[in-house]
């Protein structure tokens, strides 16, 4: 099991990818150019991080028209389920919706890997899918708190959505990984990346560019900026203030100025963040997939990314982890122990 070296830093590097989308979208998504924005994006930072480490890696790149027509492939794949991702985090919990992205991810390469690929689970192994299914319906057993059911319906079938999506790209990937005439792993995220920037790019200049559309929602710091930089030019213009009414302008500018440079840095570095980690993460799981096979490779990863993304999730985001989905956390940690047998 060499594999298995690259299984706990790949979930890790998958929990954190799911924190960082749900700040993404709670601090700048307003609509579908803020959502292309963030898939161009971190294809263009996969494009040029990737291509250098994979020239220290690998050396020279190679070429390969299946790795050329997969990597096509798993950027579609991949726009849709971003798109998909940061708007069901938008309806409901982050631990909740990656459950089932992460069953999803699980459950159609284990399937495909009895049924294509003639892998033999062992009995830990099919114990430990059991548990780890029955993870699912006890995560979403009550509806999140402060959400309508109309809107409650639209997050589930999302997440739905979701499942089928992130089952999809570990089939395709797992295809990648055990074809013989293909290029290594690192150039293959540079591949998918170029196709992901392409298509992403594309439809974001369609609904068109506009840096100032790209303005994070104001927040509670800036609004209070903003109210007390109008009440001292109001104070100034009254002449119960020492200030003129030019120099308080001046410095409300100047603050908005500043505030906004610095929200423009905070989503270079999301971006950037969620970038290194997802494509981390899918770095290691290409190299695991080599050899790991699929009955154990998808599971484990599912199984320790839930536990690790529902801490994350209350820790960063102060999600409340029921009765119920604690359990379903329990039994997620106990299903993918399973999987090292």
């Amino acid at each position: 099991m060499e594999y298995s070296v690259y299984l706990l830093p790949a979930a890790l590097c998958t929990a954190i990818q799911f924190i960082l989308s749900k700040l993404y979208q709670k601090k700048y998504v307003r609509g579908l150019r803020d959502i292309l924005f963030f898939s161009f994006a971190a294809g263009i930072l996969n494009i040029v991080f990737f291509v250098a480490l994979s020239l220290i890696l690998y050396g020279a790149p190679g070429f390969s028209v299946f790795s050329l027509c997969m990597s096509g492939g798993y950027a579609i794949i991949c726009l849709l389920s971003n798109a998909a991702g940061i708007l069901t985090v938008k309806y409901g919990k982050v631990s909740v919706y990656s459950v089932f992205a992460m069953l999803g991810g699980m459950l159609l390469p284990y399937l495909c890997g009895i049924v294509f690929w003639e892998e033999k689970p062992s009995v830990c192994q099919i114990v430990g899918l059991v548990v780890l299914v029955c993870a699912l319906p006890l995560s979403v057993v009550n509806r999140p708190a402060g959400i309508k059911r109309s809107s409650a319906k639209i997050y589930y079938i999302l997440c739905a959505l979701i499942f089928v999506l992130n089952g999809s790209l570990n089939i395709v990937s797992k295809l990648h990984s055990i074809n013989g005439s293909v290029v290594r792993p690192g150039y293959f995220i540079v591949y998918m990346s170029v196709f992901l920037s392409l298509y992403t790019g594309v439809l974001y200049f369609v609904f068109g560019f506009r840096v100032d559309k790209m303005q994070p929602k104001k927040d509670a710091i800036e609004e209070r900026e903003q109210n007390g930089g109008e009440k001292a030019a109001k104070s100034s213009e009254n002449g119960t203030g020492p200030e003129t009414a030019e120099t308080a302008e001046e410095k409300t500018t100047a603050a908005k100025a500043g505030a906004l440079q610095l929200n423009r840095l905070y989503l270079l570095l999301t971006v950037t963040c969620y970038t290194v980690f997802s494509g981390g993460g899918f770095l290691l799981t290409l190299i695991a997939a080599k050899t790991a096979p699929a009955v154990a490779l998808y599971p484990f990863l599912t199984g320790g990314g839930i536990v690790l993304c529902a801490v994350l999730a209350r820790i960063v985001y102060k999600e409340r982890i029921t009765r119920f989905a604690g359990l379903g956390i329990v039994l997620s940690l106990g299903g993918t122990i399973l999987f090292l047998f």
